[in-house]
Order: C-alpha cells, then structure tokens, then sequence
C-alpha cells in the first residue's frame, strides 16, 4: 500500500518554513510574486514581491478563525455540514464528521 507523501496543514508559524520553500521553489505564487491580493489592504501591499513575502509571514502570525462565525448556515450546508442546535440569538452548531485518511 503506498502512502502519499503530501500532507495538509493549516498555514502558521510551525508551517510557514515548509510554505516558504515551496513558494521559493515555483518562483513565487503567480509568476515571481508573493501575492496577497486575497488578504487586507496595507501600506506595505503591493511594494515588491519581498515586501509581500513578509507582510504575509506577518500575517501568518496573527491567524483567527473569526471567519468561521461569518458563514451561514447554508454556506455550510452546501459544504455538507448538518445543523445540530441553537447557539444562542443568531448562531448555531453545525457538525460535520470527517472519516480518517
């Protein structure tokens, strides 16, 4: 049984080293740049592509997962998660089980 020598992580500070050579080895992220088109705005956006290589390990550093409480409940339906209680006024639990790889 082969197994894959790939894995998946999320982007932070113990995973940045790894992210960075990859970067490094296809010459950036779109032809050479460190692009953060996707990420908020900052004086620093944009400059050069070194410029965004550290405004994104910055970044990396100060991770949230806010966004999870941004999603509606159909987002995540969509996405196959199943509704499981109230969370308070606005919120509420959505669950979804992920078989092991």
């Amino acid at each position: 049984m082969a197994t894959d020598p790939y894995t998946i992580a999320p982007l932070s500070p113990p995973t940045w080293p790894a992210f960075d050579a990859l970067v490094q080895r296809h010459n950036g992220i779109f032809g050479g740049c460190w692009c953060i088109w996707f990420h908020p705005d900052s004086p620093e956006r944009g400059q050069d592509a070194e410029t965004n290589r550290a405004l994104k390990k910055r970044q990396t550093r100060k991770m949230s997962s806010s966004f999870l409480y941004n999603g509606t409940r159909r987002l995540y339906e969509r996405l196959g998660f199943t509704y499981d209680r109230p969370k308070g006024l606005k919120n509420c639990v959505m669950v979804k089980t992920v078989e092991p790889a």
